[in-house]
């Protein structure tokens, strides 16, 4: 969980919070990247791009988010993919193009049909047996509300 600034891990056993894990210096969002992974990743609103190894407590610098990216609203960062291994990243507000992450390669790619073209990018989840992610169009009023697709990755 990231807030104020800092992240922290939760344990449901001993239900308590650890004291800050590190600092990434503004708001952020955090994916998971997989059962065979220690890593998690995270991105701090303006695109700043991290991965965090939660066994030895590592911070690395990752390539940036190229398009913008803005946390409030319905931002979005999922990870997804079985075997590879990618982030979908969608911003929360200013309505900029959705971008996927490659974390193989450490390369990110716009979307060639974000499907978005407003705010609020509504919710994701991926089906790793049809390995199809889904996006859900959110804001009332613009053209994706109401809206369900699927990239297939």
């Amino acid at each position: 969980m990231l807030d104020n600034d800092n992240l922290y891990s939760y344990d449901p056993a001993a239900n308590t919070w650890s004291a800050s894990l590190h600092t990434f210096g503004g708001w952020a969002n955090v994916a998971t990247s997989g059962p065979a992974s220690n890593l998690i990743y995270v991105i701090v609103s303006g695109g700043t791009f991290y991965s965090y190894d939660v066994t030895t407590g590592t911070t690395t610098t990752l390539t940036s988010h190229p398009f913008g990216f803005v946390l409030g609203g319905n931002g979005q960062f999922t990870w997804f993919g079985a075997t590879v291994g990618f982030i979908y990243a969608a911003d929360g507000t200013n309505g900029y193009a959705p971008a996927i992450y490659d974390i193989a390669n450490s390369t990110w790619h716009a979307l060639s049909d974000p499907k978005i073209i407003q705010n609020y990018a509504g919710h994701s989840a991926y089906d790793s047996s049809r390995k199809r992610l889904y996006v859900t169009g959110a804001q009332t009023g613009s053209p994706a509300a109401g809206q369900v697709w699927y990239y297939q990755f």
